[in-house]
């Protein structure tokens, strides 16, 4: 087995490859693929459901027949509160939720933020398979006369990290096309590009879970253990940081977690979205830093 300290990039994205070519191919990447585009269905009919109703109300004929400025207008009074207290913004009228209404196609940028709240739970899921299986069944002693632990490890993050990346990308796609299709008054381009920004936050919201469920994968033997624990673990640690910041008034706690910054992605001031960027990062890092601990003194 090879024990190295240098990282051989090369052959890591040689390995990444293989294992997304791995994922594609099998039947773990089309359960989780149709359980994104379900969850995301079910979002949509969340967002458009009480729109068609509140517009028809209104007066106008249907969601499909009302323009760009009364579906935001209906946006902003409905759903205001609802993103306001999402994201924990002061108020429905701070910047924050005025620019996601108002200075973006609303009805993207509604699914954008609900969908992020699901990202931590749908990593576990994606991420949970990585070393566990080929650790308990020794198949990754056999992989490691070919190759080093921690390009083992690495390739088996950025796999997982690609597919969930393209994964959330074929989503996003498809609900812009949704929308344009079912709301031709917005701007399709302006659509599309704040989806693909949307999309690039999705991903960095998913990195810190990801690393997490690396980390466990070297801890436990069953990639179904992984699951739980993870799942445990991301829900126990937004639930305290959530409870104990709102009962002692401390807003800083929520920010121990990589929960409390994952709705800084979408802010319009570039020194928020860069902190929250840099801490999401940073949250990952620990978590991979703590799996190449546990990997290079376990024996495989």
């Amino acid at each position: 087995m090879k024990h190295s300290s240098s990282i051989n990039w090369r052959q890591v994205g040689f390995m990444t490859l293989a294992d997304l070519r791995r994922t594609l191919r099998g039947g773990s990447g089309l359960f989780f693929l149709l359980v994104i585009i379900l969850v995301g269905w079910i979002l949509l009919a969340i967002v458009t459901n009480p729109l068609d109703r509140l517009i028809v109300e209104e007066g106008s004929q249907s969601l499909t027949a009302a323009s760009p400025a009364v579906i935001t207008q209906q946006i902003a009074v409905f759903f205001g509160p609802v993103i306001a207290w999402w994201i924990d913004a002061p108020s429905q009228f701070s910047e924050s939720v005025v620019h996601l209404i108002s200075a973006r196609p609303a009805v993207m940028s509604l699914f954008l933020i609900m969908f992020a709240g699901f990202v931590p739970f749908t990593s576990c899921l994606v991420g949970c398979d990585q070393m566990a299986a080929d650790l308990a069944n020794r198949h990754a002693r056999v992989i490691l006369l070919r190759t080093g632990r921690l390009e083992l490890m690495l390739s088996r993050f950025f796999g997982v990290v690609l597919f969930s990346a393209i994964v959330s990308l074929i989503l996003v796609l498809f609900v812009a096309a949704f929308i344009g299709t079912r709301l031709p008054g917005f701007d399709p381009i302006l659509l599309l590009l704040w989806g693909l920004q949307g999309w690039m936050a999705l991903v960095v919201i998913s990195l810190p879970y990801l690393a997490l469920t690396t980390w466990l994968s070297l801890v436990v033997r069953t990639s179904g253990m992984v699951f739980i624990l993870s799942l445990l673990f991301t829900t126990a640690l937004i639930v305290v940081t959530k409870v104990l910041g709102g009962y002692f008034e401390l807003s800083w706690l929520e920010k121990l977690s990589p929960w409390g910054w994952k709705y800084g992605l979408f802010h319009p001031n570039a020194g928020t979205l860069l902190t929250s960027l840099s801490v999401l990062l940073l949250f990952a890092l620990v978590f991979l830093a703590a799996a190449r601990y546990r990997l290079v003194r376990r024996d495989c």
